[in-house]
C-alpha cells in the first residue's frame, strides 16, 4: 500500500446575504496567489446552483507546502472569512 505525504480539505460554507459578489473577488485573489505556489496540486472552489454555497477543495504535496500555502494567502483570508459562514473544515 503507497502511501502518500499530500494534504488536502474540504470546506462548505454559507455565503452571507449580499457578499456574493465580494466573496468571488476574495477567491480569486486566493487562487492567483495559489498558482504561484510549486507545492499548490489543486485548488478548485464552486457554488451551489443557488448561490448560497461555496464548496472549496485544496489538495498539497507535503504539510511544508501547506505551511507556505497559508503564509502565502494569509492576508487575503480575512476579507473570505468576511464573506462566508464556514462549517467545520474536514482536513
Amino acid at each position: 500500500m503507497k502511501v502518500t505525504e499530500n494534504i488536502y480539505w474540504t470546506i462548505t460554507g454559507k455565503v452571507k446575504d449580499g457578499e456574493l459578489e465580494n466573496m468571488k473577488k476574495a477567491i480569486e485573489a486566493m487562487v492567483v496567489a495559489t498558482r504561484t505556489e510549486d507545492g499548490a496540486i489543486s485548488y478548485d472552489f464552486w457554488l451551489s446552483d443557488d448561490d448560497t454555497t461555496l464548496y472549496l477543495h485544496e489538495r498539497y504535496k507535503d504539510s511544508e507546502a501547506t505551511l507556505e500555502h497559508m503564509k502565502n494567502v494569509g492576508n487575503l483570508l480575512p476579507a473570505f472569512i468576511g464573506c462566508v459562514d464556514l462549517e467545520p473544515m474536514y482536513i
